[in-house]
């Protein structure tokens, strides 16, 4: 299959994956209206929520989460396979967390960011996973993917755009107030950057929906 048709393939299962996050932005929207954060989750929220105004950050991710299908599907229709690919995505991602939290116990190990572990609260968790599908994989990814695709090699296409959006990954969560290291860089680049969207460069909708469900499961099972 030739680039170009791997690029048209990848914007329907993208225009599916954009359908398949509703029930996570919806989630996400009823969290924040019932159970709102504390000062302490704020304090160890995902440093992408805090480059504006909380209020003002949460609103955007909300309208931008439920604006994404309208968008994509007017540019591709949803490929119906990527559906199936969608459920198998949220029990992996639930089942994957049960399993960390088999391995570690109930708190998450020390080196991972605390954004990641169950400290931001639900609300905070789930607004972050969805800002960060929605933003850096249907919308950069996707972009540049399809960008680089019809002017180069698939697998050059693959890596540059991995690469370009896992940078971009790293470098918007150390524009927020926080701390930040070099470490931290380097793995937000290479782990939920750049490994986690050539994953979806192979499978969008399972790899949004098993993010998305991770951020669900971390709070409940760990403390």
């Amino acid at each position: 299959m030739g680039t170009r048709a791997n690029a048209n393939n990848l914007l329907a299962e993208t225009s599916a994956a954009a359908v398949a996050i509703q029930p996570f932005v919806l989630y996400a929207l009823a969290l924040w209206i019932f159970a709102p954060s504390s000062e302490a989750h704020w304090a160890n929220v995902d440093p992408i929520l805090k480059i504006v105004p909380c209020t003002v950050m949460l609103a955007f991710v909300v309208v931008v989460g439920f604006a994404s299908p309208v968008v994509m599907t007017r540019i591709a229709r949803p490929e119906k396979r990527a559906f199936a690919w969608a459920a198998i995505g949220v029990v992996f991602g639930m089942g994957l967390a049960l399993v960390l939290r088999a391995i570690v116990g109930s708190t998450l190990p020390a080196f991972i960011p605390s954004e990641e572990s169950a400290k931001p609260g639900p609300t905070l968790n789930m607004m972050a996973g969805v800002a960060e599908e929605v933003l850096f994989r249907l919308a950069l990814l996707t972009a540049t993917y399809v960008f680089l695709a019809k002017r180069t090699t698939r697998v050059t296409a693959v890596l540059v755009s991995a690469l370009i959006s896992g940078v971009a990954f790293a470098l918007l969560h150390h524009v927020g107030p926080g701390a930040s290291s070099v470490a931290w860089f380097m793995t937000r680049t290479l782990i939920p950057g750049f490994a986690f969207n050539v994953v979806y460069l192979v499978r969008p909708s399972f790899l949004v929906c098993a993010h998305c469900a991770a951020h669900i499961a971390i709070p409940l099972v760990f403390v």
